[in-house]
């Protein structure tokens, strides 16, 4: 659970990445396409409204720098509106990694919502740098910092419980520029709580040093059970999957079945019978970010972000990292 409770009492929730304006079009058929994106935005608006006495977003507000208009403005009524209803409520924003663009000169959508929503409500606090908030420290993401050298920021600050931020669980092809700086925020502020969104499943990471909220929802197969993988006779035999993503695992020979569900799609598996093992043959092995980030791995830095960004890649090299 994204929940936890101060010293003096105080509740604290937090919202893992939302993604608002992911687009849901794959597998979906025709008469339910807008479903999720209905579905998103109204758990989003749930979530607000959870009764705390702080509520956190940590970060990825957006799915990328660049959704529609019609997004920000959606997502900045929804906070907006959330925080004048619960004006004993404390809303915390934090900037993530896919809010903002990496060419920093650019104006993307976090800077829109940021404009509509700061300094109109009391409560209400946008945070794009090293924050305190009572007890709670909050780190987001800064793309021209590394995460350790944010925790000086706040380091002379006391009494603080919990670090919240929005940070690598891992270090992804040697870099370690985001990674959770677990040492310096104890040397900063002793056996404090550590949490980050960013990384889309919920649990313990670094020896069990930081949890990591999970996303709002999940948004890919692994990440939780609104995906589910089956074989076509156990899809054929399921009841309850019309509001699930399904992934269907066809053998030789075998269709793709007509299935009432959320979305569909399909891997196809055959057995390579000489050396006993199973084989999965699909479009979803054909790594498209891998192939990129390869060709454009000894570009110049400012060339390469460019391309990571506008291409959406997934530049950490993991499936649920985002």
């Amino acid at each position: 659970m994204n929940d936890f409770q101060l010293s003096d009492g105080s509740r604290v929730h937090l919202i893992g990445d939302p993604h608002l304006g992911k687009k849901f079009e794959e597998g979906v058929p025709q008469h339910r396409r807008g479903e999720r994106e209905t579905r998103q935005a109204a758990l989003f608006a749930h979530e607000l409204d959870t009764p705390a006495d702080v509520i956190v977003m940590v970060g990825d507000l957006f799915d990328n720098p660049y959704v529609s208009d019609a997004v920000i403005v959606a997502a900045a009524r929804a906070v907006l509106g959330a925080a004048e209803r619960n004006d004993q409520t404390s809303y915390v924003m934090m900037a993530g990694n896919h809010d903002k663009p990496r060419n920093m000169t650019l104006v993307g959508a976090w800077h829109a919502f940021r404009e509509m929503t700061q300094h109109r409500l009391a409560n209400l606090h946008i945070v794009d740098r090293p924050r305190r908030l009572g007890a709670l420290a909050f780190f987001p993401w800064e793309w021209d910092r590394r995460a350790d050298a944010q925790v000086a920021d706040l380091a002379s600050a006391a009494g603080i419980e919990h670090a919240i931020g929005h940070w690598d669980l891992a270090v992804f092809d040697g870099k370690d520029d985001h990674l959770a700086p677990v040492a310096p925020l104890r040397k900063a502020f002793g056996d404090v709580g550590m949490w980050s969104g960013h990384f889309h499943r919920a649990g313990l990471f670094l020896d069990g040093a930081v949890q990591c909220t999970g996303s709002m929802e999940p948004y890919a197969h692994g990440e939780g059970d609104l995906y589910v993988t089956l074989t076509r006779a156990e899809a054929l035999a399921a009841t309850d999957l019309h509001d699930k993503v399904v992934r269907v695992l066809l053998a030789p020979g075998e269709e793709l079945p007509e299935i009432d569900c959320l979305a569909l799609t399909h891997k196809r598996v055959r057995d390579q019978e000489e050396e006993g093992v199973e084989i999965t043959v699909s479009l979803d092995d054909f790594d498209f970010h891998r192939i990129v980030r390869e060709r454009i791995h000894d570009r110049d830095p400012r060339v390469r972000g460019f391309i990571e960004e506008r291409m959406q890649l997934n530049v950490s090299g993991s499936e649920e990292q985002r």
